[in-house]
């Protein structure tokens, strides 16, 4: 085997054929291998980092069910599904308004007729003869009408 070197190229002679390889080919080809090292070391590293922080969260968790109890149980996936999709109501739930109204119609009657009752209670003028001598006993000799002036 003989090797010849030319500027970027150089050639490979074997005693039955002849080989010529360019020497960026070769160096780019050295860094694709160097790049692959870089990655395995970096993949290994990940590894490493990844079986570590798997130890630390299964040694949290054991904590954490010693810490709830013995009869803790690991969370339940709920399983759940659409049965049907919503629908717009036609009218209103609430308010109901005929209800409301009747409430307010008989509510107000009652307030007014109490009203009513309370100041004819509280009105102590007399208005005719007949009610002084119910109340005192005694004839009046004269009414005596109120003026507007």
């Amino acid at each position: 085997m003989s090797r010849c070197w030319i500027e970027s190229v150089f050639y490979v002679s074997y005693p039955h054929y002849h080989v010529q390889v360019d020497r960026s080919v070769v160096s780019k080809t050295q860094d694709d291998l160097a790049r692959s090292n870089d990655g395995q070391k970096k993949l290994e590293a990940l590894k490493a980092e990844a079986a570590s922080n798997r130890a630390a969260l299964d040694g949290l968790q054991k904590r954490r069910i010693e810490a709830i109890g013995v009869s803790a149980k690991p969370p339940q996936r709920i399983d759940a599904e659409i049965v049907s999709h919503a629908s717009v109501p036609q009218e209103p739930a609430k308010p109901k308004k005929k209800m409301l109204l009747a409430i307010a119609v008989v509510g107000s009657a009652m307030a007014g007729f109490g009203a009513a009752l309370a100041r004819e209670k509280q009105d102590r003028t007399f208005r005719s003869s007949q009610e002084v001598e119910l109340e005192t006993g005694l004839r009046p000799l004269a009414l005596m009408p109120i003026s507007q002036n």
